[in-house]
């Protein structure tokens, strides 16, 4: 066994100050920041804040210097301070590069090894890190570094701002013994491809390395905002215009897939995590060649939005086999949901710094002191607060977890935060549920169609998701309505592929084109009924039973804040971050061009409404 001892220059490594100080930045937005600073001299790092004393609170009543005691990251040579010593040095927060590729973060051993394959080359040997007896950090590697390799190496786990010693060794059968998980349950960032189970077939492992290298090449462009569409991210398979619904199917049960069918071109279903596979088919009343059928004539595709390795290889694999272009994997669901976000609602990742981001938060901040209504001000409040959350961990979530992350980085988290500022009430919870299924069907236009317990926050999100109209910028609040009503579909145990097979008429294509449509313009109420009336004949002429039909509807946009509040209604929290923009355009450079970026967004682009689709009880 080869060993090597190796040492990273730490000469500017800042012990996680910059990290600790971006924290009480996005914690704190009431408080005047002036700047991080480093004294040489005593080795501390200083948060300068001038109006500070004995007697300021934090956000959450507590003294503020206690506050920053209590999560600093520990053993971090920084203080919270009201003036600083005349020789110290002003440092710079991290810039949009250093998020991207989560430099100066404080990691785990296991994140740590995430994010250097995410900057390795493809070819690179694969490599592990663990502690040995005496607590030093192992790297080892199954072959040899080139003298080329172990510079890279070196280089990267500098650029991550790691001050490691570490020792070099070579083992080959070191991939046998690494171990990526420890458990399982709440376990969600992803694995490497390298690390999964030499039982993967060639395919799944194609497929796995396509995604994961997907996003190695195009994280940069994404995150910074310079990808600002689907072309070239959405598979080619998949890029057409269809009327589409989303099923997840991740841990609960789905309905019988003969409700969608005559409805929609094509059903996405996320697939089920290991341990919750055993009534997946039976579920859809189908089995698992049906479903390889229905795939092959285009009416079902597949999404697997968490680690591959959370997923039962006898589910996965004979669909991987027979129907590879019909998946869609995490990383690059990650991309499609960013993208979308961005257009939705363009405060969510941010292509910028922290310094810009800390320049928007007090611009927010600031304004909320001059309302008067005690309600809209708890609001505008919990909302900034959760902003501010939600931009401080938005990289290092999507690499680590990839479209696991959205949940809890999304439009979920906003309007829990608001909820719980009016009502007191945490649903943080049901939200990031609701968000995650959102988010992951807003990219492809679909019709979400949600469990019947999280019918309520989907409803809610699917509003928030529906974003700004290019036609009424800046307001995207609209009434309730049910947008086609009374649709019945097929809950029977008919021959699956003769039923996909059977709905090609005018009348059901006519329908299917209406619900894309509805995503775009308004359309004749009058043209909608009689197009119901049509379709359901054909479901009746195919199934005349009415213990065997459904009653599906769509149901279009809800308010916001009147279904989170009861009683303020009217408030356009897009409207407000852009209206507090244009008030602080000229203050700096830095909010002009946050103005240009988010105005490029929402006057180029047109975001398609989220419908969903409610399945109700069978007819009598």
């Amino acid at each position: 066994m080869f060993e090597k001892s190796n040492k990273i220059d730490s000469t500017n490594f800042d012990y996680y100050a910059r990290y600790s100080y971006e924290r009480f930045l996005f914690s704190q937005p009431h408080i005047y920041v002036k700047g991080l600073y480093y004294d040489k001299k005593s080795s501390y790092y200083y948060v300068l804040c001038p109006d500070i004393d004995g007697n300021t609170k934090a956000m959450d009543g507590s003294n503020i210097f206690q506050w920053f005691a209590n999560n600093k990251v520990a053993g971090c040579p920084i203080k919270l301070v009201n003036s600083i010593p005349s020789n110290a040095l002003e440092v710079e927060e991290r810039n949009i590069e250093e998020l991207i590729n989560g430099s100066g973060t404080p990691d785990n051993l296991r994140n740590t090894i995430i994010k250097l394959y995410l900057m390795l080359p493809k070819d690179f040997p694969f490599i592990y890190l663990r502690y040995n007896k005496d607590q030093e950090i192992e790297i080892v590697v199954d072959k040899q570094l080139t003298k080329e390799e172990n510079l890279l190496l070196k280089n990267i786990i500098k650029k991550l701002g790691i001050p490691l010693n570490y020792r070099l060794l070579v083992d080959s059968k070191v991939k046998e013994k690494a171990k990526f998980r420890v458990f399982n349950q709440g376990d969600i960032e992803i694995i490497p491809s390298k690390f999964v189970s030499d039982k993967y077939s060639k395919n799944l492992r194609t497929l796995l390395e396509d995604d994961e290298y997907f996003w190695v090449e195009n994280r940069e462009s994404i995150l910074k905002g310079k990808i600002k569409n689907q072309t070239g991210i959405l598979p080619n398979s998949w890029d057409r215009l269809q009327s589409r619904c989303f099923l997840d199917a991740t841990v609960f049960p789905q309905e019988n897939i003969r409700n969608f069918l005559p409805m929609y071109e094509n059903i996405i279903i996320a697939l089920p995590i290991n341990g919750y596979d055993d009534n997946f088919l039976s579920s859809l009343k189908i089995d698992l060649n049906d479903l390889i059928d229905l795939a092959n004539i285009g009416r079902v595709s597949f999404v697997l939005p968490q680690s591959i390795d959370r997923y039962s290889l006898n589910m996965i694999e004979p669909l991987v086999e027979a129907v590879p272009d019909s998946f869609i994997l995490t990383r690059r669901l990650a991309a499609l949901s960013i993208i979308d976000s961005r257009i939705r609602f363009p405060f969510l990742y941010l292509p910028f710094g922290i310094k810009e981001r800390t320049y928007l938060l007090r611009a927010l901040y600031s304004s909320v002191s001059y309302i008067k209504n005690d309600n809209i001000r708890k609001i505008l409040e919990g909302f900034i607060c959760e902003l501010g959350r939600i931009w401080s961990i938005e990289e290092e979530m999507v690499n680590l977890r990839g479209s696991m992350a959205i949940g809890s980085i999304g439009m979920g988290s906003i309007a829990s935060s608001i909820l719980k500022s009016i009502h007191g009430i945490d649903r943080l919870i049901e939200f990031f549920s609701a968000d995650r299924l959102v988010g992951l069907a807003a990219p492809f236009s679909a019709n979400v169609v949600p469990q019947k317990f999280e019918e309520n926050y989907v409803q809610i999100l699917a509003n928030i998701y529906s974003g700004l109209r290019t036609g009424e910028y800046p307001y995207f609040i609209k009434n309730s309505s049910v947008i086609l009503n009374g649709l019945l579909t097929i809950n029977s145990d008919a021959p699956v592929i003769d039923l996909a097979k059977s709905f090609k008429g005018k009348d059901i294509e006519r329908l299917r084109k209406i619900i894309c449509k509805i995503s775009d313009e308004t359309v004749n109420i009058d043209e909608i009924n009689e197009i119901i009336c049509k379709f359901n004949k054909e479901i009746i002429n195919y199934e005349n039973r009415k213990t065997r039909l459904s009653k599906i509807n769509i149901i279009g946009l809800i308010c916001i804040i009147s279904e989170l509040s009861g009683k303020i209604r009217g408030i356009s929290l897009i409207k407000w971050l852009l209206e507090i923009l244009y008030n602080h355009r000229n203050d700096n450079d830095i909010i002009g061009v946050i103005c240009d970026y988010i105005e490029s967004i929402i006057t180029c682009t047109k975001p398609k409404i989220v419908f969903v689709s409610r399945l109700r009880d069978k007819l009598s």
